[in-house]
């Protein structure tokens, strides 16, 4: 049986449109919960009905005939205790033999992804977590993950960004591996991706100590000493797109300040980076949103202002 956890957050028409176009392209059979994060009574109501979902009370609780399932979180879990909490009442009530781990900004192009993914998950015991191709609306790849250092990802970027602009604009920083194909790579995109039950459980689900970011690096560092690798499966895809909720919700500076702390996280604990990397890390990022983040945004005004007056 496959279980499917989407975490909502103030976006209740963008999730109900999600489920009645995209998963409904899911072929297999599925359980289905929905876990609305920062809820109200009237977004539970209205999830429920537009999804012609259980509205779940008490999640001790369960309607045997139901397959979707909305779970009211009064505060904002974040990504990992948002899906934590959905895997963790699947697991309770369904006999679950994957996890398929969503957002409500993707779009499903091949209708058999998953059951592909089940299918190559099947012939290869050792993998624990497997995705597609994930491609955004900007046509670049977002799938599979290569590990790349801090001072790759946050340090040589951040401290020098106006001499290498040019080179973050063209995602020279990022850790997509490109021109990819099938087999085991470090991570995949947490937007859409297949979970084995039992590497999930037994590596502790994800890691609650991160809000939004780096979850999918963190379960594969957690999954790894168990033997349960990461798999990419380019056959099959689906579009992602990326930054449409955190861009409504979260300006840039506080964006940026949640990627980092959640980052730090994960390379303190997970590659035991030492303290002065760690300095030089708060260092970079401190720069960059004191000093070159306002400057950004006063030529951005001088910009427009100019172009105001010129009409």
């Amino acid at each position: 049986m496959l279980g499917i956890v989407l975490v909502s957050y103030k976006t209740e028409d963008k999730t109900i449109a999600y489920v009645q176009q995209e998963l409904s392209k899911i072929q297999c059979n599925y359980i289905l919960v929905i876990v609305n994060n920062s809820c109200t009574e009237e977004s539970n109501i209205k999830l429920a009905e537009g999804c012609h979902a259980e509205l779940v009370i008490d999640t001790d609780k369960v309607d045997s005939g139901a397959d979707i399932f909305i779970i009211g979180a009064s505060e904002n879990l974040g990504y990992a205790k948002g899906n934590n909490l959905g895997a963790a009442f699947l697991r309770q009530h369904f006999n679950i033999d994957y996890y398929l781990f969503t957002n409500n900004d993707v779009r499903i192009v091949d209708g058999d992804v998953v059951e592909k993914m089940i299918e190559v998950a099947e012939s290869r015991p050792s993998i624990g977590v497997i995705g597609p191709r994930v491609i955004g609306l900007d046509g670049k790849e977002q799938n599979p993950r290569q590990y790349i250092t801090v001072w790759r990802r946050i340090i040589i970027p951040w401290l020098f960004l106006p001499i290498l602009f040019p080179l973050i604009k063209r995602r020279c920083f990022r850790d997509v591996q490109k021109n990819a194909g099938e087999g085991e790579y470090y991570g995949v995109s947490g937007s859409f991706m297949l979970v084995r039950k039992e590497a999930f459980e037994m590596a502790g689900m994800f890691d609650p100590n991160t809000f939004l970011y780096a979850e999918e690096k963190i379960l594969s560092e957690r999954m790894l000493p168990l033997g349960f690798k990461t798999y990419f499966c380019p056959h099959v895809k689906v579009i992602h797109e990326h930054g449409q909720v955190t861009g409504r919700f979260l300006a840039i500076s506080d964006n940026i300040r949640r990627a980092f702390e959640s980052d730090m996280y994960y390379y303190r604990k997970y590659k035991k980076i030492s303290n002065m990397t760690i300095l030089f890390a708060k260092l970079s990022v401190s720069i960059c949103l004191n000093v070159y983040l306002p400057i950004i945004k006063q030529i951005r005004r001088f910009l427009k202002c100019s172009k105001n007056s010129e009409i």
